[in-house]
């Protein structure tokens, strides 16, 4: 975020914090999006290796859906009981170079399992 060539043009233009939001945004963006991918194949995968055929497979696997939307409803009661005065904002993502150097960045990170130099 700080090293890049677009990085460079927006501190040359002052156009810094406009650079630096939108990095983060499209970053933050890309690594949800590879995150949803990671579980899809996850789920892909654990199918693939079960026990049963794949249509007991997916039949226990969408028996689950029920319990994980029951869990995620639970936990938007408890956000809005104890954050009753939430509100919500929207944030815009004017720097090109902001939202591409956030895209790279994210492509960059090691989702997918050890990486040079990190231990597992």
């Amino acid at each position: 975020m700080r090293n890049s060539e677009g990085a460079e043009f927006a501190r040359a233009t002052q156009t810094t914090a406009a650079y630096r939001r939108s990095f983060r945004l499209s970053y933050a963006a890309r690594i949800g999006e590879l995150l949803q991918l990671a579980n899809e194949d996850g789920i892909e995968e654990k199918l693939d290796e079960s026990p049963y055929c794949s249509h007991h497979a997916e039949l226990i696997a969408t028996q689950t859906l029920p319990a994980l939307q029951a869990r995620t409803d639970h936990a938007e009661e408890t956000r809005n009981r104890l954050f009753p005065n939430l509100t919500t904002s929207s944030l815009s993502m004017n720097s090109l170079h902001g939202i591409t150097d956030g895209i790279t960045a994210a492509e960059k990170s090691h989702l997918g399992g050890p990486a040079a130099g990190i231990d597992s």
